[in-house]
């Protein structure tokens, strides 16, 4: 977002690590309610390929935070270690867009009772699973562009 927006966003760009583990924290509290809901009704709300879909990205966001403590992803080297965040993160990305997109557009009997709830549960989570793709390709190809015509004098127009 700082390469996209300029310096305004850098104070954010260097939170990651921080909204990562907020990120982290909120799932465990989904996860809680998954295994009471377990508890209570005696079956998993999600079997087959979803639940292992879905576990594989629980997964994910742990092995991503445990590794952000101390000097743990180290251990990886520098492109080990960016390697696994950006398979991790568009993975879990995948599964938000998997969750929230396709509710948005076909959606169950709670929406039809209450339609603008149904909208603003779901439309910003489903614009954000849209729009994160799109935004790291434009700072990707604008880091990109800055690199190339630097040399030269010459930089994008935006900056």
């Amino acid at each position: 977002m700082a390469t996209l927006f300029g310096p305004a966003l850098q104070p954010l760009a260097l939170r990651g690590r921080e909204f990562g583990l907020a990120y982290a924290a909120a799932q465990l509290i989904h996860v809680g309610l998954l295994v009471w809901i377990l508890v209570i009704t005696s079956h998993l709300p999600l079997s087959g390929k979803p639940f292992v879909f879905f576990t594989v990205a629980l997964v994910w966001t742990y092995l991503l935070a445990f590794l952000s403590f101390g000097k743990l992803s180290e251990a990886l080297g520098i492109w080990g270690w960016r390697m696994l965040r950006i398979v991790a993160l568009n993975y879990i990305l995948f599964a938000f867009a998997i969750d929230f997109v396709p509710a948005l557009f076909r959606p169950g009997p709670e929406a039809v009772q209450h339609p603008v709830l149904h909208l603003v549960a779901y439309v910003p989570f489903a614009t954000m699973s849209v729009a994160a793709p799109l935004l790291v390709l434009a700072a990707a190809a604008h880091r990109r562009l800055t690199l190339r015509f630097s040399h030269v004098g010459l930089a994008p127009v935006i900056k």
